[in-house]
């Protein structure tokens, strides 16, 4: 056998791990910020129950007579549903919302047990499955009055007006793909928006419009003792304006100092697809260095095949999670490291939370968005992003050699 047939035979026997650098748990120094990543591998499926277990555990450590609240696209997982059963039993309120199709053995559980003060409510009505819109809840996020948390060098401590904003449906094939989590502990500001938020899904009133009616009612966005600045989006938006769009118009390119980094488990072509692609190659035009990490869904045999050639014709660097890789990319990332706004400051945002790139998630669906304006926080994204990619790339470079 000669070398290099050698050697690629020793790689196709081989599971690659890489390791993580420490990025999959970052506290903000204060402790009040808390990002979650998590990493199921592409060479060799380790389903990671990091997001899931965490959440459990804020559901378990709730107070008596404290209120969880959450709404989700889908809950399947049983061990979930025991715990928010448990935390009833004991005098917790728990309210939970969900996509009007949501069904599932967890969430009868929920039906069963939950009374009084607490509840499940399905979205929406014969005519539509969200809240708001007319498209889905295809919400990810849940609300803690008062509960403790491990928390890094402290151990588990009391914690109230918790927040939690992830990109993972509770479901076990979420545990395969990658996703993110931001909690924001003893933080009232979030905790409000997030509450005004559940209330008006609990409505359960049709708002198609319901992202203008939020931006007019400030607080939208909070900035803080610490220098960050959080803003939230939440959708439908049908006043013929795109936030994406908007973001991306706001980057001011120069060559070798701006990049525009992106991982999406969903991107259609349709006109919306279309319309933040180009937008996209014309930042390329301009200077920037602009990435696409793709999902399975977003490949050359994948669900949004279409969208995969529309923007690799536009000469943007897009690499997608191969058919033979066991896990893929369920996170909603878009990462900005350059001069940004009328005042052309430099920025390092993260954009993170369930809106995909297709124009149900603009225009139809109960969606969240979150801004993160922060150094710090940025960097612990772009750690993850390179290893995403790094993974994608590896798991390329094993079908071609290996199949």
């Amino acid at each position: 056998m000669g070398v290099g047939i050698k050697a690629i035979y020793l790689l196709c026997l081989t599971v690659v791990f890489l390791t993580t650098s420490g990025f999959r748990n970052y506290y903000y120094p204060n402790k009040q910020l808390h990002v979650l990543l998590s990493d199921p591998g592409l060479a060799k499926l380790q389903p990671d129950e990091a997001l899931e277990k965490k959440l459990i555990e804020l559901v378990d450590n709730s107070v008596s007579g404290s209120i969880i609240r959450m709404s989700f696209f889908r809950i399947t997982s049983m061990d979930l549903a025991n715990s928010l059963v448990s935390a009833f039993k004991k005098g917790v309120k728990v309210r939970v919302i969900v996509n009007r199709e949501a069904e599932s053995s967890a969430i009868d559980l929920l039906k069963v047990n939950l009374s009084g003060e607490s509840f499940i409510l399905h979205c929406g009505d014969s005519t539509r499955k969200s809240c708001m819109g007319v498209g889905i809840n295809h919400n990810k996020f849940a609300m803690f009055s008062t509960t403790k948390s491990n928390i890094e060098n402290l151990g588990l401590v009391k914690v109230e007006n918790v927040t939690v904003q992830t990109s993972s449906n509770m479901t076990s094939p979420q545990q395969n793909m990658f996703n993110d989590m931001i909690i924001f502990y003893n933080n009232l500001s979030v905790y409000e928006i997030y509450k005004q938020y559940f209330t008006d899904l609990k409505s359960n009133v049709l708002k198609p419009n319901y992202f203008q009616e939020r931006m007019s009612t400030p607080p939208y966005g909070i900035s803080n003792e610490n220098n960050i600045d959080i803003k939230f989006y939440f959708f439908p938006r049908n006043d013929g304006a795109d936030t994406i769009f908007n973001v991306l118009n706001n980057v001011k390119c120069e060559k070798g100092l701006s990049s525009v980094r992106i991982s999406m488990a969903h991107w259609k072509n349709d006109d919306r697809g279309q319309m933040l692609a180009n937008k996209l190659a014309e930042l390329l035009r301009m200077g920037c260095n602009v990435e696409i990490l793709g999902s399975k869904n977003i490949s050359d045999h994948g669900e949004y095949a279409t969208a995969f050639h529309y923007i690799k014709s536009l000469s943007i660097n897009l690499i997608s999670v191969p058919e033979s890789a066991k896990a893929s990319i369920h996170s909603k990332l878009l990462l900005v490291s350059s001069k940004y706004g009328d005042n052309a400051e430099f920025k390092e945002l993260v954009f993170t939370g369930s809106h995909n790139f297709t124009k149900d998630a603009l225009s139809e669906n109960d969606e969240t968005l979150l801004k993160i304006d922060d150094s710090r926080v940025y960097n612990q994204y772009l750690d993850y992003w390179l290893y995403m990619k790094n993974q994608i790339k590896d798991s390329i470079d094993r079908e071609r050699m290996c199949i």
